[in-house]
Formats: C-alpha cells, sequence, structure tokens
C-alpha cells in the first residue's frame, strides 16, 4: 500500500512539474504539448496558474502574468526577382601578347613552287611580313591602342581570327575598302530597321555611315584600323542579331532564357567564307512571322512625315463642352494643321478661341476615331496624351523591345506547339506552323508572376491532385491554420509529414512553424472544388509552372487577367487536350468522368513557350499591342540604354 502511494505522490509530483513547465514533446512527428488532463479548456486554466507543487493542492492560487504567444517566423531577407542590369565587361581590343609572325614558306614538295623561292629567307627570326598590310594589322593589335571596345571572349575570337590568317586583311586592301567592305558599312548603316541602333556598330574612325573613306584610306595605319574595326563591328552586329543585346537572365528571376546566340568564331568563319556579309548578318535575324510584322511597322513610323513642333499640353484635368480653357487654343491649331477642322473666317476678336463650342467638338471626336479612342468629344488625359503624340514614340519602343525579346528565341520554333502571351493573356496552338486554335488564359499577378521560359510538354494529367507550394502554405495557409487548426480538414486538404505520413491539420500545433518553408506537404485531392479543375499539363520547370483547368471560369471574362500564382490557367483546357492528344472530346469526357486520377505520357514532347510580349502579330501579319502588365518593358529599355552607354 505504501508503495502504491509513493508512486502515487511521484506520479503527482511529475505531473505538476509537467504541466507548470508546459515541456514540449513530439508524437507521430506532430509538435504537442503533454497533458494528463485532456480537456483543453481545464488544461488552459491550469496552465495559467503558477506550477507551485503543494502535496493537497497541486496548484497555488497565485496567477502568473499571460505573456502573449510567439510565432515563428524567419529573419532571412526576401531576395528580389528583379536585378540591376549588369552589361559584360568590355575591354580594348587588342592583345600586347602578340609575336611577330613569319612570313607562311612553301612547302618544297608543293606543287608550282616558284623557281627563285627560297624558304630562308622566309624563317629569319624577327623578320617583317612580306605583307606590309598584314604587318600593319599585326602592329596595331599588339599596341593595342584601338578605342574600339569588345566583350573578352570577342577580342579572344578576333585576334585568333587575324592569327589564323598571319594577319592578312578581311575588308581592305592597300588601296583602303575593298568592295565587301563597302556592303558591310552599308548593311550596318541600316540597323535601326531591325530595331537595333546603327550608332553602336560605326568604326571608331568614322562620325557618320556616310563618310568618305579617303581620309582613312590615306595612310597604311589607318587601313589596318578599318579593316580591324569592321571586323569587330560585324562581330558585334552578329551577337545582337543572333541573340540579343540583352543577357534576358540578368533583368529578373522572371527571365529563364538561353538566347541562341551565335558564337564569335561561327560569324567570322562565315562571313568571310559566304563573300556576302550583309547576307550573312540578315539571316542571324529572326525570321518568325511577327518579326517581320514588326519589322514593316517600324519602316511605317519611321517614314511617316516629322511632326510639327507643338508645345506640350498638360494632360490633368478633363476638358468639357461649353467651357474655356488655354489649352483649347493650341488644340484649335493642330486640328486645323491636320486639317479636321476648318480655320474660321471671323474675325479674330469676334471668335473665343479658348472656348470649347460644338464646331470643335465634332473635330475632336474626328480626332479620337483616327486614334482609336472612344469618341466621346471629351477631352480627358488619353486625347490629350494623343495631341501630344506620344503613341508614336511609345509604338516604336515597343516595336524595338519585342524585336529584342524575339532574339531571345528559337530561330525555328516547331511545325507544332503551344505559346502563351503573358500580356494578351492568350494561348495559341499552333499545328503545321499555323495557329489552329486560340483561348484566353489568366495568367500570374503582378507579385507573383509567370516566368519567361522554354519547356517541353510530357504528359497529361486527369483528374489531378493539387500539391499545395510552400509560398502559398506560408503565407496565404498558416494564417487561417493559426486561427483554425482544422482549416485544412474541413475543406478536404489532405496533410503530410515531411517522413510522408498522413496527419489531420486540426492536430499540428502551427504556432510552432513560420518562415518560408514548412515541414509539411499539403495537396488537395480531384474533387469538383479542386484548383486545377479536370485536367493539367506538365511540362517540367524548375518554376512549378503548368497549364490547368481551373473551377473559377468567371475571372475569364475581364480583359485583364493577372490573377494566379503563377500557373496558367485554362479558358478551355479540354478544347487544348484534344490539339494535344489528338483524342475526341467523347474520350476525354469518359476519361475525366472516373473521376479517378490518371496520367498520359504523350509520345512525341511538344515545346510550350511562355513568353511575354507587349507587342505580337495576328494571323493576318497586323501588329497588336498590349498593356505591359508586368512593367517588364521599361526594365528592359534602361538596360538597352546601359548597353549603348556601355559600348561607347
Amino acid at each position: 500500500m505504501s508503495k502504491f502511494l509513493s508512486c502515487a505522490l511521484v506520479t503527482a509530483f511529475s505531473s505538476s512539474l509537467l504541466l507548470s513547465s508546459a515541456i514540449p514533446i513530439k508524437a507521430e512527428g506532430v509538435q504537442r504539448t503533454y497533458s494528463f488532463n485532456k480537456n483543453k479548456q481545464a488544461y488552459n486554466e491550469q496552465r495559467n496558474r503558477v506550477g507551485t507543487f503543494n502535496f493537497f493542492d497541486v496548484f497555488s492560487s497565485r496567477k502568473r502574468k499571460k505573456e502573449p504567444r510567439k510565432i515563428i517566423t524567419s529573419n532571412a531577407p526576401v531576395k528580389s526577382p528583379y536585378y540591376s542590369y549588369r552589361p559584360s565587361k568590355l575591354v580594348l581590343l587588342g592583345d600586347g601578347g602578340l609575336k611577330q609572325p613569319h612570313n607562311q614558306t612553301i612547302p618544297l614538295f608543293a606543287d608550282n613552287v616558284p623557281k627563285n623561292f627560297d624558304p630562308t629567307e622566309n624563317l629569319v627570326a624577327g623578320g617583317k611580313l612580306d605583307d606590309s598590310l598584314a604587318q600593319t594589322i599585326f602592329e596595331v593589335l599588339k599596341a593595342s591602342n584601338l578605342s574600339t571596345k569588345v566583350t573578352k571572349q570577342q577580342k579572344q575570337a578576333i585576334v585568333k581570327f587575324y592569327k589564323a590568317r598571319n594577319f592578312k586583311s578581311a575588308w581592305t586592301d592597300m588601296d583602303g575598302a575593298m568592295p565587301t567592305a563597302k556592303q558591310l558599312l552599308g548593311y550596318l548603316a541600316g540597323a535601326d530597321s531591325e530595331g537595333l541602333k546603327s550608332a553602336d556598330y560605326l568604326p571608331s574612325q568614322l562620325t557618320r555611315f556616310n563618310d568618305s573613306l579617303d581620309e582613312v584610306e590615306s595612310d597604311l595605319e589607318s587601313i589596318a584600323q578599318l579593316d580591324i574595326n569592321l571586323t569587330a563591328m560585324a562581330v558585334r552586329y552578329g551577337q545582337h542579331a543572333s541573340g540579343g543585346r540583352i543577357i534576358p537572365n540578368r533583368l529578373s528571376g522572371y527571365h529563364d532564357l538561353a538566347p541562341p546566340k551565335t558564337s564569335s568564331d561561327e560569324i567570322l568563319a562565315n562571313i568571310v567564307k559566304t563573300g556576302q556579309p550583309e547576307k550573312y548578318l540578315a539571316s542571324l535575324q529572326p525570321h518568325h512571322k511577327s518579326y517581320v510584322a514588326f519589322k514593316k511597322a517600324l519602316a511605317a513610323l519611321d517614314n511617316e512625315p516629322e511632326a510639327k513642333k507643338y508645345p506640350h499640353l498638360d494632360t490633368s484635368g478633363v476638358i468639357k463642352i461649353h467651357h474655356s480653357d488655354k489649352r483649347i487654343l493650341q488644340i484649335r491649331q493642330r486640328l486645323q494643321d491636320i486639317g479636321m477642322l476648318a480655320k474660321s473666317t471671323d474675325d479674330a476678336s469676334e471668335v473665343q478661341l479658348d472656348y470649347f463650342d460644338e464646331q470643335l467638338v465634332a473635330a475632336v471626336k474626328e480626332f479620337q476615331k483616327s486614334k482609336a479612342l472612344p469618341a466621346d468629344g471629351v477631352i480627358g488625359k488619353r486625347t490629350l496624351s494623343a495631341f501630344n503624340g506620344r503613341k508614336k514614340i511609345n509604338r516604336r519602343n515597343a516595336l524595338v523591345m519585342n524585336m529584342e525579346r524575339l532574339r531571345w528565341l528559337p530561330r525555328d520554333f516547331g511545325s507544332k506547339y503551344v505559346f502563351v502571351n503573358q500580356a494578351s493573356f492568350k494561348l495559341q496552338m499552333v499545328n503545321d506552323n499555323r495557329q489552329v486554335w486560340q483561348t484566353r488564359v489568366v495568367v500570374g499577378k503582378p507579385k507573383n508572376q509567370t516566368s519567361f521560359f522554354i519547356d517541353k510538354m510530357e504528359t497529361v494529367v486527369f483528374n489531378p491532385y493539387w500539391g499545395v507550394p510552400q509560398s502559398i502554405i506560408t503565407k496565404e495557409m498558416l494564417p487561417r491554420l493559426r486561427a483554425n487548426p482544422g482549416y485544412l480538414d474541413q475543406r478536404g486538404f489532405e496533410v503530410y509529414t515531411s517522413g510522408g505520413r498522413k496527419v489531420r491539420s486540426s492536430s499540428v500545433d502551427w504556432y510552432n512553424y513560420g518562415g518560408r518553408r514548412v515541414p509539411f506537404s499539403v495537396r488537395q485531392p480531384p474533387s469538383s472544388r479542386n484548383a486545377l479543375g479536370k485536367i493539367k499539363f506538365l511540362f517540367p520547370n524548375k518554376h512549378a509552372i503548368y497549364l490547368h483547368d481551373t473551377p473559377s471560369k468567371s475571372l475569364f471574362q475581364r480583359s485583364s487577367r493577372a490573377f494566379s500564382h503563377g500557373c496558367v490557367r485554362v479558358k478551355n483546357p479540354f478544347k487544348l487536350a484534344e490539339n494535344i492528344l489528338g483524342w475526341d472530346r467523347s474520350r476525354i469526357d469518359k476519361k475525366i468522368a472516373t473521376g479517378k486520377n490518371g496520367s498520359i505520357r504523350l509520345k512525341k514532347s511538344i515545346p510550350v513557350y511562355i513568353a511575354y510580349f507587349t507587342a505580337w502579330a495576328d494571323k493576318q501579319g497586323k501588329v497588336n499591342y498590349f498593356s505591359d502588365v508586368y512593367g517588364r518593358d521599361s526594365r528592359l529599355d534602361r538596360a538597352l540604354n546601359q548597353i549603348a552607354v556601355a559600348e561607347k
């Protein structure tokens, strides 16, 4: 009996200590607080009392100060997905380590050896080359005093190119520029028509492309410098044309591309071999129908007559009919100049030129129609901006930036592929090199942007599970779970420990977790409420982005559709499945009707382009412009300007 009593006392003592300190322990991978009292309310009352041991009253009645519960968070800084663009480092063209080359001898066993040829004369150490222009090119490269800047890789390729030809000139001879040099200069001068800047390819000896070459051709050193500079500009243009001026992955974490940039060595080998530098360099540009349309639209903008210089109109406020405004005088003048408003024959003293009358309203409506604006006759911000002529400038910039983006992509998209343009919120299905179908999509929010990348679709999944990303668990679910631990149970989600054991969300003390990850995975089984709908299309990538159905169909009716966490929701995914799998709709419906999760692996993977273009051509070749929903145009524009400054 005494033994039993002592055991009971020890148990009571141990219990009091455990309850007073609320010692946490782990059970089945879930953090729990040990308690002998299974009544939660009674247990919480006990925790709030001072744990003073008493044989007769286990807990005293003295209260302790209740402390707010600490929530575990991460102090790690959140890395911005945007980067400060850093152009590639440029170096001066030349190589001070070059050694004096020797004249290339003709082997004694070679055919057609000159009668008076003495090979010993050509093996004298330190002797200069017989070709005085080649010798000068060598000396210029060795001196490294050219002002031309290139990348380190380009410098190595150019020096290697000249060494391989024993410094023989590529574009010039003793008399100056050869015809191929003039062809190259003529082509580089037209770089603006390709959305590039011709000034970036102007040899440093020239101030303009139409400069006379007489001065350059006046001495051997100038000719040698011209030859080297033309080679450098050809390489620069070739790399810009083939892979873009920008390295896209340096712009942001939302860019994941490998532009098909042609190597400097390959450019130099081919441009000389073809003998037609302009045709070779043109072949490096994209040939996609949208690029052709961009180039045509750019030419149309550049060929428009120069607009008359007008004072800038303040775009704030709205001007309504029968109101006076000092800007009306300038608006009248502009409408008269473009022939939309007749000049008044009345005495100027009898006409209130700053008054918005009915005659002016009619002219304003005509102007609004010409600019694709609502023809309401009200002069607001958009109409005032149109009078300021910014639209032409903005469209030219849009064309230039989207031509640059096309250079980041393969020259051949494939005969069958899926193309998603995030800026237009559209998906296009292309088969046999023609668009066969198009539908609306929902893309990521500006704070959860969909990345710009290329991959290959491998699998179609019916009745999918949704594996909830850690970012959604920690940012959106965790606050709700702290308030209601059974939140996921009530909504049919499954919770698994890091060891793969399934647990109820209500059994987890969610206050013990925070930061960017929790040691649990969450998934939603197939159902009518599943966030991925009835079907998803997988192309495994590090961004965990895929195409899928959605139960939230109403969002497809909106004009701007950036609402997802990064994945792409498809308005009509079953039609997409028909195009991808080659099945009819009834077969797809039967597969879904089973309610069972299943997948079909494609016999041949299909390229998927998750792209971002704020301008794109339709099937008729007309260029359409879209809002820059992610603000990527301005960042690209700044990066392009940085490149231009760096190359000066």
